[in-house]
């Protein structure tokens, strides 16, 4: 990534190799434009870090609410054989589920 003044901008083979680990692919037109889109994306977020937190409480949100979770603790979970019995798709101390991922070729 190369920064010019406040401007950051994307070379073509960060786009190349963003696209190639999306598995897109675009034209040059649509990388031209895809390239401004990211550098001012990536141009925004860098300003975050120009904000001066040194004062703020982090463990506080907009609201004033404080941090509400609870504690992490061990509980006694579900019995294992109660669950296999009540299910009728158990199998080999499993529960068979339907296949939701279709394989790709």
């Amino acid at each position: 990534m190369i920064r010019n003044n406040d401007k950051y901008s994307l070379s073509g083979a960060e786009l190349d190799r963003l696209a190639e680990l999306a598995k897109l692919s675009f034209s040059d037109e649509e990388k031209e434009a895809l390239g401004r889109d990211m550098s001012e994306i990536v141009a925004f977020a860098s300003k975050l870090s120009e904000a001066d937190i040194s004062e703020d409480d982090c463990r506080f949100d907009a609201a004033g609410t404080p941090n509400t979770l609870r504690d992490d603790t061990v509980r006694e979970g579900i019995d294992r054989e109660a669950l296999l019995a009540s299910s009728k798709n158990a199998s080999d101390g499993y529960i068979r589920v339907p296949k939701v991922i279709e394989e790709q070729n």
